[in-house]
């Protein structure tokens, strides 16, 4: 069981490692996230970061997206596609019963919703909300009309590049690249967008949407903006 921020994808990784050991041939894997029940949210979003020099600046935990926003923004044919993306993820959730924050929002009300923190609205970040996942990963030999996974990685060197907020490269996620290459390795694929049919991205704020996608190798570095503004990436374009 996993309780840790990316609960869900940190115990598949684990459960695959545990399998892979041959030990295991059978794995449940719970992760859970409950941010309900925290009482200091702020103050827990401060112990990651290095105590001598972003702990005393007391930035809240949109401070770090912002910057990134504000890097993807300045990006060829992506400031129209961030705005877009806000409403089309809160559209797209109206088809599940199950969604929190699912809305029908015109361009206009997500340009012209309550700031976040500039340059992001609040109509372009995903709330807070309680969530759990439940997975059971099998070996060869247990699996019957399995769910193949043939790949699975970490970005394990150089998570964030740096660990200090001013050194990071916010323009890019260079941990998605790296984990998607060597997953790529080992699923064999050569052409992401020619291989991939259907793909989960972090699309937890808008402009992550668009970094993701890159990262992974869809599109190419600049593309994402223009091609998700083209319907690409609705749920009726040509990559879902």
């Amino acid at each position: 069981m996993h309780t840790i921020t990316g609960d869900g994808l940190h115990g598949l990784a684990t459960a695959t490692m545990l399998i892979r050991t041959g030990q295991f041939n059978l794995v449940a894997v719970e992760g859970q996230a409950r941010l309900s029940n925290i009482l200091t949210k702020r103050a827990s979003a401060l112990t990651p970061r290095i105590r001598c020099l972003n702990r005393p600046l007391r930035l809240n935990t949109t401070s770090s997206p912002d910057w990134r926003c504000s890097a993807t923004v300045r990006e060829p044919n992506q400031p129209g596609a961030v705005r877009r993306g806000g409403g089309k993820d809160r559209f797209n959730a109206l088809k599940n019963p199950l969604a929190s924050f699912a809305a029908d929002l015109e361009i206009g009300e997500v340009l012209d919703g309550p700031p976040l923190a500039y340059p992001l609205g609040v109509h372009e970040a995903a709330e807070e909300v309680d969530g759990a996942v439940v997975m059971v990963l099998a070996s060869e030999e247990r699996g019957q009309q399995p769910v193949r996974q043939t790949g699975v990685d970490f970005g394990r060197r150089l998570v964030q590049r740096s660990a200090a907020l001013e050194s990071r490269e916010w323009g890019s996620l260079p941990y998605i690249q790296q984990a998607a290459r060597m997953a790529y390795a080992q699923a064999g694929i050569r052409s992401p967008l020619q291989a991939v049919d259907f793909a989960e991205v972090d699309d937890t704020y808008a402009y992550k949407e668009l970094q993701s996608l890159e990262a992974l190798g869809v599109f190419r570095r600049g593309e994402a903006g223009e091609l998700t503004a083209e319907g690409l990436t609705y749920p009726d374009g040509d990559f879902r």
